[in-house]
Parts: C-alpha cells; sequence; structure tokens
C-alpha cells in the first residue's frame, strides 16, 4: 500500500520551514561537538588511522606531487593495485582536492571535518523533508552524526567517508520519490551515489541502498507507485555506477583474482565480527566489558569497535517510545524498518537465517555482521526525533511509550548486575557515562511519564541535553586524538633506509598498539613507514594479494619453525633489504643497523636488487625458479628509469638470461625488449620476468591497466552526459 509522504499530524511544523540559516547552524554545531579537537590541530590515530589510511594519504600526496597517478605503488605487498584494492579513493574528488591543496595532516583533518558535516546536513534536511520539525530534524542528525557507528569508525576514514554521504543520499531518495516528475533529484541521487563509490567502501554504499529500499517500501508519497519509486532508484544507481566505473571496474578485477568470500564461503569468516548475546548490553555502555585503550576489553579491539553502536540511553527510550506509538507517521515507519533489518542483521552468526544469506551475493561478499548497527543507528534517530516532535505536540500516544522506559530501565539494571558479576562493578560506577546512563533513562522517563506541557517541556529539554552529552562523552572517550606533528615525526630508523636504493621492509612481530604514541623513534609497524617513502613486503589492507600472502606466510613458517637457513633464503629470494622486529637475529648476512626502544632494525646485506637478471636454467615451466640448496648466480642490471609505473633496464650479457622485475605480476604489466613486445613471466611465484638473448638489450616493464582505462573512460563519458543531462534539466525547471 502507498504511503502518505507527510502525515497530517505533520502538518504544523511542516508548514512552517526551517530557515536555512538555522539548519547550517545546527549542522556545524553537531560537527563542532565532534571535531572540535580536528580544528585545534590535533588528529585521530587509532588503528587504522595511523596504520593505513594515512599513510595510504601520503602515498596519494608524493604522486600528485610527482605529476603520476596512483594506479600501482610499490610501497606494500611488493606492488599494488592501489584502485583495485578500494582503500585510498585516488578517483575521489575531495581528496585530490584536499591533498593538492593542504598539508598531509591538515588534509586528513579537513576529511573528517568535512563528511561528519554532510552526515549531519543530509539527516536534517532528510527528517525536515518526511514533515520534521527543526528540534525533531536535530535530534535525528545528533544521533545519526554522534552515535557510536560514527565514532567507532573515526578509525577507517573510507568508512566514515560513505557513512557521510549516507545522509544525502536519503534526503535526495525522499525527494526523488515525491509525486510528478523528478529528473533533478534522480539525476542528484545518481550523483551522489557516483562519489560515495568513488571513496571505495562500497559496503557502507550498499547499507545506504538498504535504507533508500526501505524509505521506498514504508515512506514514499502516496501518488508514487512502487514501481515508479523502484524505476527512479534504479536509474539513479545506475548513473551512480557508471559516474564510478574508473572505480568500479578495478575493484571488480581486483577482487576476481584475489581472496574473498564466495556465495556459500566460510560462515566462521564472513560472520567474524558479529554481535553476540551479551554485546547487547554494549549498546546501553559501550565499556561495559572493558576498552581496548586500556587492554581490557577480552575479545580482540576489532569486534570492540565493529559492535559499538552506542546512541545514549536518553535517545534509546525516546526512539524506543517512538516505535510504540499508535499512529505511525512515515518518518516512525521508516525508523521502524530500519532499526528492525539492522537488529536482525547484526546478530549474524547468533542469527540462523544468516546461514542462507552467505549465499546471496553481497552478503557473500562482505563481512562483519556488526556493521548493520549503522542502520540501526538510522533507525533510532529517527524514532527518536518523531518522539520529540510528538512530545512537542502533545500527542498523548507518545505518552503511552512509558513502556520503553521500562524496557530500557531493566536493560540498565542488567548492565550492573553484570558488570558485579564479572567483577568489573567498581571500574563500571567510576565510568561518567554510567551515571550519565541513569540520568538519561531518568529525564527521558519523566518526558514520557508527565501530564502537563509545561513541565513535560523541560523535562524533554532536559532529556535532550542529556541525549547529547552522553554522545559526545562517548565520542570522546573512544575517538582519541593526538597533535597531528606526532604522526608525520619521521624515526631515525626510517631515515636509515631511505638512504638505500632498496627500502623493502620486513615488519616481522611489531605489536600494534592503541595506546597514544609516546615515542615515534619505532614506528616501522605495519604501513606506517609508507609515511615517509618506506617499502613493505607486507602491509595492512582488507584485501591482501593472494601470492603476496603465500609469501609472507613461507617467511612466517620459517621464522617460526627457526628455519635460519630457509629465512634468510626467502629474504633474498623477495628483495627484502631491511627487518624491524623486537626478536634478535643471530644470522650471518644480517647486520644490525640500529636498536630504539627495544626494536631491532638489521639489514640484510645478501638481498637481491630490485630487478636482476639469472641464467636461463633457472626457468622451469615459463617461470624464474631459485631454491636454497641451488643458489642462482644474481646478475646486475642497470636502472636507466624508474617510476611507480615503468622501470626501464639496461641488460648487457652473452649468454641467454631471465630480467626479473620484483614487483608484483598484474593484469597490465607488460614488456618489451628494445622497443618490441616479448611475453611476461612470472617469477618466484609472485615477480615478473622476460627472456633476453645475449647481447645488449634495454627492457620496459610498463603498467597500463585496461580496466582502469576502461573505467576512467566510462567514467568520462557518464560525467559528460551527466552534466549536459543536468544543464538541460536544470534550464527546463526555471522556464516551467
Amino acid at each position: 500500500m502507498a504511503r502518505t509522504h507527510v502525515d497530517s499530524d505533520q502538518q504544523y511544523e511542516a508548514s512552517r520551514p526551517a530557515r536555512w540559516w538555522v539548519v547550517e547552524l545546527t549542522a556545524v554545531a553537531l560537527v563542532l561537538l565532534a571535531g572540535a579537537p580536528l580544528l585545534l590541530g590535533r588528529s585521530y590515530y587509532l588503528d587504522d588511522a595511523q596504520h593505513l589510511f594515512l599513510p595510504l594519504a601520503a602515498s596519494m600526496q608524493r604522486a600528485i606531487a610527482d605529476g603520476e597517478p596512483l594506479w600501482w605503488s610499490p610501497d606494500l605487498f611488493a606492488g599494488y593495485c592501489t584502485v583495485g584494492a578500494a582503500q585510498n579513493g585516488w578517483f575521489y574528488p575531495v581528496n585530490q582536492l584536499l591533498l593538492r591543496l593542504c598539508p598531509l595532516v591538515l588534509a586528513f583533518r579537513l576529511c573528517y571535518l568535512i563528511h561528519l558535516w554532510l552526515l549531519a546536513r543530509g539527516v536534517l534536511g532528510f527528517s525536515l523533508t518526511l514533515g520534521g520539525s527543526l528540534k525533531s530534524a536535530a535530534v535525528a542528525a545528533a544521533v545519526a552524526t554522534l552515535g557510536g557507528a560514527v565514532a567507532a569508525h573515526t578509525i577507517h576514514l573510507n568508512i566514515l567517508v560513505a557513512m557521510g554521504w549516507t545522509g544525502p543520499i536519503l534526503w535526495l531518495a525522499a525527494l526523488a520519490l515525491r509525486p510528478g516528475p523528478q529528473p533533478l533529484s534522480v539525476m542528484l541521487l545518481g550523483g551522489a551515489i557516483g562519489l560515495s563509490l568513488l571513496q571505495g567502501q562500497p559496503q557502507y554504499v550498499w547499507f545506504a541502498g538498504i535504507a533508500v529500499g526501505c524509505l521506498a517500501l514504508t515512506a514514499r508519497d502516496a501518488d508514487v507507485s512502487l514501481w515508479t519509486a523502484a524505476l527512479r532508484l534504479l536509474l539513479a544507481a545506475a548513473m551512480g555506477v557508471a559516474l564510478a566505473a574508473a572505480q568500479v571496474l578495478p575493484v571488480v578485477e581486483y577482487a576476481s583474482r584475489y581472496p574473498r568470500p564466495h556465495p556459500g564461503g566460510s560462515f566462521s569468516f564472513l560472520t567474524a565480527g558479529s554481535m553476540q548475546p551479551r554485546d547487547w548490553l554494549r549498546l546501553l555502555q559501550p565499556d561495559l566489558f572493558g576498552t581496548p585503550l586500556r587492554g581490557t576489553f577480552p575479545d580482540g579491539a576489532y569486534l570492540y569497535w565493529e559492535t559499538r553502536g552506542f546512541f545514549g540511553t536518553a535517545f534509546l527510550v525516546l526512539g524506543l517510545a517512538g516505535a510504540l506509538r499508535g499512529r505511525r507517521t512515515s518518518a516512525t515507519r521508516l525508523g521502524t524498518a530500519l532499526a528492525v533489518v539492522g537488529l536482525f542483521l547484526m546478530a549474524g552468526r547468533t542469527n540462523p537465517v544468516y546461514r542462507l544469506l552467505i549465499h546471496v551475493p553481497l552478503f557473500s561478499t562482505f563481512r562483519v555482521p556488526g556493521r548493520f548497527g549503522w542502520l540501526l543507528q538510522l533507525g533510532v534517530a529517527l524514532l527518536a526525533g518523531q518522539c520529540v516532535q510528538a512530545l512537542e505536540q502533545g500527542d498523548s500516544r507518545s505518552r503511552r511509550g512509558w513502556v520503553s522506559a521500562v524496557v530500557v530501565g531493566v536493560a540498565c539494571l542488567s548492565t550492573f548486575a553484570v558488570a558485579a558479576g564479572s567483577g568489573r562493578l567498581a571500574v563500571f560506577l567510576s565510568s561518567p557515562g554510567t551515571w550519565l546512563m541513569v540520568v538519561g533513562l531518568a529525564a527521558a522517563s519523566s518526558a514520557l511519564l508527565l501530564g502537563e506541557s509545561r513541565p513535560r517541556r523541560a523535562a524533554l529539554n532536559v532529556t535532550l541535553a542529556v541525549g547529547v552529552l552522553e554522545l559526545v562523552v562517548s565520542w570522546h572517550s573512544f575517538a582519541r586524538t593526538v597533535p597531528g606533528e606526532v604522526l608525520t615525526r619521521q624515526p631515525a630508523a626510517a631515515a636509515t633506509i631511505l638512504a638505500s636504493d632498496n627500502r623493502r621492509l620486513l615488519a616481522l612481530e611489531l605489536p600494534r598498539t592503541l595506546q597514544t604514541p609516546r615515542s615515534v623513534a619505532e614506528r616501522l609497524e605495519e604501513n606506517v613507514g609508507t609515511l615517509w617513502g618506506l617499502s613493505y613486503f607486507g602491509g595492512q589492507e582488507p584485501l591482501q594479494p593472494t601470492t603476496s600472502l603465500g609469501a609472507l606466510q613461507q617467511l612466517a613458517d620459517a621464522h617460526a619453525a627457526g628455519q635460519r637457513e630457509l629465512f634468510d633464503f626467502l629474504c633474498d629470494r623477495f628483495s627484502i633489504r631491511w627487518i624491524a622486529t623486537t626478536a634478535a637475529l643471530d644470522h650471518s648476512s644480517f647486520r644490525l643497523a640500529q636498536t630504539s626502544a627495544g626494536r631491532r632494525l638489521y639489514e640484510n646485506t645478501d638481498a637481491r636488487p630490485l630487478a636482476y637478471a639469472v641464467p636461463m636454467s633457472f626457468v622451469r615451466e615459463g617461470g624464474v625458479w631459485t631454491t636454497s640448496d641451488s643458489l642462482a648466480s644474481i646478475l646486475r642490471v642497470e636502472v636507466l628509469e624508474r617510476h611507480r609505473h615503468l622501470w626501464r633496464l639496461r641488460a648487457s650479457f652473452d649468454q641467454p638470461v631471465a630480467v626479473v622485475l620484483s614487483q608484483s605480476l598484474y593484469p597490465g604489466w607488460t614488456v618489451t625488449v628494445d622497443g618490441q613486445s616479448a611475453p611476461l613471466m612470472g617469477a618466484e611465484s609472485l615477480f615478473m620476468s622476460v627472456a633476453l638473448p645475449p647481447g645488449q638489450h634495454v627492457i620496459e616493464f610498463r603498467f597500463d591497466n585496461v580496466a582502469i582505462y576502461l573505467g576512467k573512460s566510462l567514467s568520462l563519458i557518464a560525467f559528460c552526459g551527466w552534466l549536459v543531462a543536468l544543464a538541460f534539466v536544470t534550464v527546463r525547471r526555471r522556464h516551467t
């Protein structure tokens, strides 16, 4: 049945449109509540923020300064397709603009602030479009922007960017589902989807699609049929995919070649990060079972933030009351649908139906069901806003929500019982969040139960203040910051490596920590060194190349088994010049180069060059292969030119040889010998090589990936067509 877009009990507020400057100030205020430290020169640093996204941004900025596109990076995994791995967002216009105009850390901070504002402003506009008052829209925007899912993903910049685009996507979808032709809204919706995809986090674009689907089913206008709604939304989605083809096509190619779940894949892998039964109580107090920031959370740090759904007790009570209202508005229907879908899917492995869902596309592609908490957060945001509006209008039906106060009150008592049973009661009682939880419950209950208009309004205002305070305190208890210069200060060990012509590093057993970095002298773990131009044989990426994983596993197994000769040979084979570790390595070819803060930097003096040649006797089954018991005679080649996507070499030998380039073999790499195309071979199960006859030759390895060029061409064509159509629609709209 078609739904009424703006319900009769909302007509009063809908007829009084909020002044634009009040809406803008509200969005800015919400951003300041979350991001004020970023305006003071501080930066998020927890986990992937400093281990992945800041180093990737540094690599992008260096490529921009060099005038080269960052389609291939030699800095991780012995080289990988950065566009295909879908983390750096090379084609995302905001990244390009910020990294061209701003210093690295300032660009990093501004990216957070821009997308927090985008989320807040989008949810405000969306709620107002559904007929909400300014106060109800502000409540919805506060919960959506300051809630636990967004705070937790300050460690994942690309996820936060995708969350930021969710608000505008919902807003534009609501406009596209109004009666009559809506070409402009559909086109703008397609543009928003395209921009969201260009950042490179398709999972949360999918979540936005689920939310838009719920909108079409529950809150579209009565005069818009379901078929019309579906056609408009599918057209916008197709437009967005076409605009983002430069990012989408390389991701599809990359994912098809490297390990990723498939329909019916590993249940344990696909459901990692599910909500466990006790985790539901963490919706009331995220640190109930400890926090990884102090090393007290027992189940692994990633599970903490992937399941960190928190909306504040006050807003949770109001949201549940909004869902229990006797008469539903379009916003409450949508909020209830989002909350139910989020709750159902967050359970993951504890939900029997999820065993069937892993056979469904997209569910079989993305893991961590706890991330569906983002839909729950959006649902609670809309429901809490609608409850506030109903209370302000004196709707007696909202006061039936006293049931929600009882339900949440029992849950709050359970948190005290669980804390006492686990021996954490003293810590639990010392947390400000615990007492804000109690105050929020009391204030929200008063607002729901008081009958007199003036006391109820006063209690409601107190409830809103306490609810916002709950969110802000929770946000800053997790989203820690440090001065920006701490993250970019170069350690002495990095300078030692940078002085070498081979900067490939193996970070061996270096612990990652969530604590504030007390010193940067030892920060070589994971990807951090790419900030200064180091190159890692391994790295931190959600989508790691299969061949690189195999090589890393060989190294790890040899080291764990104490097989010195094999470990030394593998480091030689994979051109690993530097090893950073906390352990003492008594290997004949390893020279201790530096020691700092208990961490040692060794130089492998026998490491092969990044480009070299071997006799043809080591070519087997179409590729170069050497073993520890038949060491190759490594022959030097001259490097004439070296860039990210191009290696030009000169080789002169009186015997046939195979020239090896220690970059990962991937579609798009081609090789020419003296300007003539030559067949490309593999090498050492990871690299690439080419056979040469005797004599002097110039060899050129070049990365020209078809998926990237085709995607760029399609995006350019789609963008030009989108601009022309947008101009036509705009001009026609003005004339009519």
